[in-house]
């Protein structure tokens, strides 16, 4: 029987190594596939919220510690779900 694997594995290990230093805007998008005007609006959105923190002078962004905990709340969720998922499978399928 094929296991399903955690969330974190299926290629979003990325958000557990968040770095804790500025990371330019430029980079961001680029990294992600969107205009930089984009994630610009969603780093704004992200530090009214207190979860990402912006250097304006820099055009950098950086997660705040409150940031890095939510992202780690959710991938801790995303692998217990993967593994629920992957225990309860086979009996999906044997019935």
């Amino acid at each position: 029987m094929p296991r399903i694997r955690g969330l974190s594995s299926w290629g979003c290990g990325w958000r557990s190594n968040l770095p804790k230093e500025l990371q330019p805007e430029l980079e961001l998008a680029r990294r992600v596939g969107l205009p930089e005007l984009a994630v610009s609006e969603r780093l704004n959105a992200l530090a009214q919220a207190g979860l990402a923190q912006r250097d304006l002078e820099r055009n950098a962004a950086v997660a705040t510690p409150a940031g890095r905990g939510l992202v780690g709340l959710l991938e801790a969720l995303g692998g217990a779900l993967g593994e629920r998922m992957s225990r309860g499978l086979p009996e999906l399928l044997d019935s």
